[in-house]
């Protein structure tokens, strides 16, 4: 892969703490980052606003795990949109979900279940099957080494493992991105 020189020159513009240089990237990639959360969170638009914000945090926060030479800067922001986007599904889910319980509004809630899916899939798409079963286990249904040890037949040593490699299966997939969860 060619490395892009103005991406490796707004990397280190932003390392520097120049805040022209988001200003830059607001610039330049801000329409692809409006079309993934319109996508995304388009029919909850009162979390839209929230979710681009924290998107440019995650760029500021964490360029420094940007690497030019995996991947191009548009395709690395791209990842952390769609990770945040994922996030933000999430959160709709919870509040929707509670507020259906509470009795406070009734929604179908299937449409929101599918993008998550979908998203995951994307995610997860180069592991095994039971390496996406271990990261769902871990990541999305909170589940401790142990058990999840105990629900497979495995042990922590293979869990644990399976976990590494799977982590660095999906970073290198969707181009360097990570969110820094720990097991």
């Amino acid at each position: 892969m060619t490395v892009n020189i103005k991406d490796k020159i707004l990397k280190k513009n932003i390392l520097n703490g120049e805040e022209e240089a988001l200003e830059d990237i607001i610039g330049q990639y801000g329409g692809i980052i409006k079309s993934i959360i319109i996508k995304k969170l388009g029919n909850y638009p009162e979390y839209t606003e929230e979710c681009i914000n924290d998107i440019f945090i995650a760029i500021w926060e964490h360029i420094d795990k940007y690497d030019p030479s995996r991947s191009s800067l548009k395709n690395w922001i791209a990842g952390i949109a769609r990770y945040k986007c994922l996030d933000y599904l999430r959160k709709v889910y919870k509040d929707k979900r509670e507020q259906s319980i509470n009795g406070q509004v009734q929604v179908d809630i299937s449409y929101i279940e599918t993008e998550i899916e979908e998203d995951l899939d994307h995610i997860l798409g180069g592991l095994s099957d039971i390496d996406k079963r271990i990261v769902k286990f871990r990541f999305i249904e909170g589940y401790s080494i142990e058990e999840i040890s105990n629900q497979l037949s495995l042990s922590k040593k293979t869990v644990y493992n399976r976990i590494y490699y799977a982590k660095q299966k999906i970073i290198k997939r969707i181009g360097g991105i990570s969110d820094e969860k720990q097991y």
